[in-house]
């Protein structure tokens, strides 16, 4: 996912540190390459505990957000 724009992305979800390590591996596993990005700056720390956006690519971002949907359903 190197040399995208942020307008290229899409959040497909918002959520504490440990949520979006969650999902972060949901979606890599399932081949959908994402970026982790808080409020302040780019870079992650994972002592943070403030909202945190997952971010994928455009064509990505529909079936991101079904497989983020239907793994809460299974919560």
């Amino acid at each position: 996912m190197k040399n995208k724009k942020e307008s290229d992305l899409i959040v497909v979800f918002e959520g504490t540190t440990w949520e979006t390590e969650l999902i972060k591996g949901l979606l890599e596993s399932n081949n959908i390459p994402c970026i982790i990005k808080n409020n302040i700056m780019t870079i992650y720390s994972p002592y943070t505990d403030y909202e945190i956006r997952i971010l994928v690519e455009n064509e990505n971002a529909q079936r991101a957000k079904e497989l983020i949907e239907n793994n809460q359903k299974q919560e």
